[in-house]
């Protein structure tokens, strides 16, 4: 962050007109001084309902959670939290990661098609999860996939397990 002031001075405002927003427990630490509750069992919970607390206009919270098995091994999934409910996805197996550049794009972008196309949520976040899941294994920062292909690992992928 480099836009000569802090993150933690500039993203309140931003958040405040958004109905959509990106955030992990770290982020909403860093950024909002928001902790999420230590004995919830489910930390994104905790910050989502603060974060929805301090911030009114926000419907929908969304992220994905890493478990780095080794440098060229991570497992993902897609959290999402929607005016009270709360979906998450499978982890995925990513192995192995060929690139991480673009991860979060693909997800972001993966969220807004999902949310476009489908009629539940679940599906959306699927989509977004896995266009996230599968960029990991494309060198580069573009996501080459189709939707097509996002697709036919919702509908038959049980295993979890990304190969590509």
């Amino acid at each position: 962050w480099q836009y000569g002031q802090k993150a933690q001075d500039v993203m309140p405002g931003l958040v405040e007109g958004c109905d959509i927003v990106v955030c992990t427990e770290g982020d909403a630490d860093d950024l909002f001084g928001i902790k999420a509750d230590p004995d919830s069992d489910n930390g994104f919970i905790s910050m989502s309902l603060q974060l929805t607390q301090r911030f009114p206009n926000i419907k929908r919270v969304i992220a994905t959670r890493r478990q780095t098995q080794s440098a060229s091994h991570e497992r993902i999934c897609g959290l999402l939290w929607d005016q009270g409910e709360f979906f998450e996805t499978p982890f995925y197996d990513i192995a192995p990661v060929v690139d991480r550049i673009g991860g979060g794009d693909s997800f972001i972008s993966g969220f807004i098609y999902g949310s476009n196309t489908y009629e539940s949520r679940e599906q959306a976040l699927s989509f977004a999860t896995i266009a996230s899941a599968l960029k990991h294994t494309i060198h580069g920062d573009i996501n080459l996939v189709t939707p097509t292909e996002v697709e036919h690992l919702m509908q038959g992928n049980l295993t979890g397990r990304l190969l590509r």
